[in-house]
């Protein structure tokens, strides 16, 4: 059997356990055939796995919780990012993230039960 496309949810301290440390953030939507459950999580991270989180039922709330990610990231983690205005992807600019100050700024704004869809192949 040839796969080239795996997805499953996980724990999101999981992800530099099984991904490395490092991750891009994401500043495009990646076109990736999901379930409808999951077609309006917002895109965090594309490489080397494609990390998407709920961020709220409609646009106001995504892009609002968005704003967040981005705010603490800037204010907390001295990230020079802008949020992108696409209310599914989080940033204009696609930096290099260590993936523990990505977990570090969702507990911060409260997350505790954390789950991520990925995406990789």
């Amino acid at each position: 059997m040839d796969v080239d496309l795996a997805c499953l949810i996980i724990q999101n301290e999981d992800l530099p356990v099984l991904f490395g440390r490092i991750g891009c953030l994401a500043n495009m939507n990646v076109k990736i055939k999901d379930l409808e459950e999951f077609a309006c999580w917002i895109h965090v991270i594309s490489n080397p796995v494609v990390v998407k989180i709920y961020g709220g039922a409609n646009q106001l709330e995504r892009n609002a919780f968005k704003d967040e990610i981005v705010r603490t990231l800037r204010s907390i983690f001295s990230m020079t990012l802008n949020s992108n205005y696409d209310s599914m992807i989080l940033s204009k600019n696609q930096m290099i993230i260590d993936f523990s100050v990505m977990l570090q700024s969702l507990v911060l704004l409260g997350a505790k039960d954390m789950l991520s869809t990925i995406f990789w192949g």
